[in-house]
């Protein structure tokens, strides 16, 4: 006899999503998922319709080596943010078992203690200090660069 185990539903909200995947969809029937090439348009393939929209936001383009500091800039309408972290630790892999973090979700990432965080908010420096914290038996600074995070449906 053929066991199968049912899979639990997983509960996106009310959203509306652009996008499906397996994780989405309980079984294919009638149709396939296809993968199509991206393409580059002349024009804007979405256009802003909210007043904060109406400027640019730029907050994939950093500096630095990412092993010993590391800035972002970022522009929007009327906000230009600027982010240095600096005197960084050697990166780490974190992983949280779903119920440690979200109820429903494991989370991986490469987390980058930062011993020094200068932030500047349309050229006035924020004030403040980073604290060391213990976590996971070690010693890291509360300032943390976060890459790669990646929220996974956990495996039944």
């Amino acid at each position: 006899m053929n066991k199968t185990k049912k899979k639990s539903l997983l509960d996106v909200g009310t959203n509306k999503y652009l996008m499906f995947d397996d994780a989405l969809t309980e079984e294919k029937k009638g149709f396939v998922l296809t993968m199509n090439p991206a393409e580059r348009s002349q024009k804007p393939v979405l256009l802003p319709d909210q007043r904060w929209e109406r400027g640019s936001i730029s907050g994939d383009s950093f500096t630095g080596d990412s092993r010993h500091s590391r800035s972002e800039h970022i522009e929007a309408e009327n906000l230009v943010i600027d982010v240095t972290w600096a005197k960084l630790d050697r990166p780490y892999m974190y992983e949280a078992p779903a119920g440690l973090v979200s109820d429903k979700f494991d989370l991986f990432c490469l987390l980058i203690s930062a011993w020094q965080v200068e932030i500047t908010v349309n050229g006035r420096k924020a004030a403040g200090q980073t604290f060391p914290m213990a976590f996971q038996g070690q010693n890291i600074s509360e300032s943390c660069l976060s890459l790669s995070e990646t929220w996974a449906v956990p495996e039944e």
